[in-house]
């Protein structure tokens, strides 16, 4: 038995587009799915056969099970006070998720769902919450308790809940994507609502071009990365925002201030292998900032590329693999 630690962050996610172009006889299978993991998701895969369908299934249980909207969901449950038995995978998931909150404590967090209510009511009631302080007290891994050996989780603490905004869209990713290449899919790109995992190459071999949008302008690309086999996930303060009294608050907590982070920066996307840690580290570096930004990027070997109203600055591993769409913005290396 463990007690496990945890915060959450709901993230926000970025409009990232996709920039897909291929060569060759392969054919391509698309589908577009809505209202998973409360985005617009689509498929674009090279096979010889079209999994679409199962794929789609695959996202929904996925959705059905850790959305914490959904009242008969593992999460809501949870966070009702049952004591919930969960499937295998899903234990492993939330004791990753736990992990990675104790790892990066003072920047992402899913424990931090109690902060998230009080600013969804806040922005109901048209007035700025008053209870962060008292919310701030709920927040902690300490809250939530996993017996790994009887697959169980329970929330321990009175108040306290879990969310997995600011991860499951990553897990989903890279279950989905495991799930094509047990197909023998080689080729196809998985977007998740801006949550991008590019698999393998284009079928002719080349790159993929993903391309991440301009924060005062999302529906143009700012830029575009040549990568293949690797998940692009974007966190932003444009996407979703809690309007109260006339402004907007974005939707990326801190969760040591219980407020929006604020640090200068619009946007963070983060590119590796993993599309849960990506998710994770987005989030994590958004709040964090750029003091820090190269220093998380390093120790979790991940590159990164975060925007500023003036600068794009990026990790050395995308060298020469960053092409800009704009004159607007100057390309600086991260120190």
């Amino acid at each position: 038995m463990i007690y496990i630690k945890r915060r959450f962050f709901f993230i926000a996610f970025i409009a990232i587009a996709v920039l897909i172009f291929f060569s060759g006889k392969e054919r391509r299978y698309e589908r577009t799915i809505y209202g998973v993991f409360d985005t617009v998701s689509e498929l674009s895969v090279f096979s010889a056969k079209d999994n679409t369908a199962e794929y789609e299934e695959l996202l929904r249980s996925l959705h059905s099970q850790l959305d914490v909207h959904t009242p008969s969901s593992l999460i809501a449950r949870l966070n009702s006070g049952e004591r919930v038995t969960l499937p295998d995978d899903i234990t492993e998931f939330l004791c990753t998720a736990v992990s990675y909150t104790n790892m990066l404590s003072d920047y992402f967090d899913i424990t931090v769902n109690p902060i998230i209510e009080s600013w969804e009511l806040a922005e109901e009631n048209g007035t700025l919450p008053e209870d962060i302080p008292e919310k701030l007290t709920l927040v902690g891994a300490e809250s939530l308790y996993i017996d790994i050996d009887k697959n169980t989780a329970q929330i321990t603490k009175d108040g306290a809940s879990v969310t997995l905004g600011a991860i499951a869209k990553g897990y989903a990713s890279d279950i989905l994507k495991d799930k094509m290449l047990g197909d023998g899919i080689k080729s196809a790109i998985i977007n998740l609502g801006g949550n991008v995992y590019a698999l393998g190459t284009k079928p002719d071999g080349s790159n993929w071009s993903v391309a991440v949008a301009d924060p005062n302008n999302t529906a143009s690309p700012l830029l575009s990365v040549s990568l293949s086999d690797c998940a692009v996930v974007t966190s932003g303060d444009y996407e979703r925002a809690y309007e109260i009294d006339g402004r907007k608050y974005h939707h990326i907590i801190d969760p040591k201030s219980g407020y929006p982070a604020e640090n200068g920066l619009r946007s963070v996307t983060v590119i590796g292998r993993d599309g849960t840690l990506c998710d994770v580290l987005s989030t994590a570096i958004f709040v964090a900032g750029k003091e820090k930004a190269s220093e998380i990027a390093q120790s979790f070997e991940v590159d990164a590329i975060l925007i500023d109203d003036s600068f794009i600055y990026y990790t050395e591993g995308l060298e020469g693999k960053i092409t800009l769409s704009t004159d607007k913005y100057t390309l600086s290396p991260l120190k």
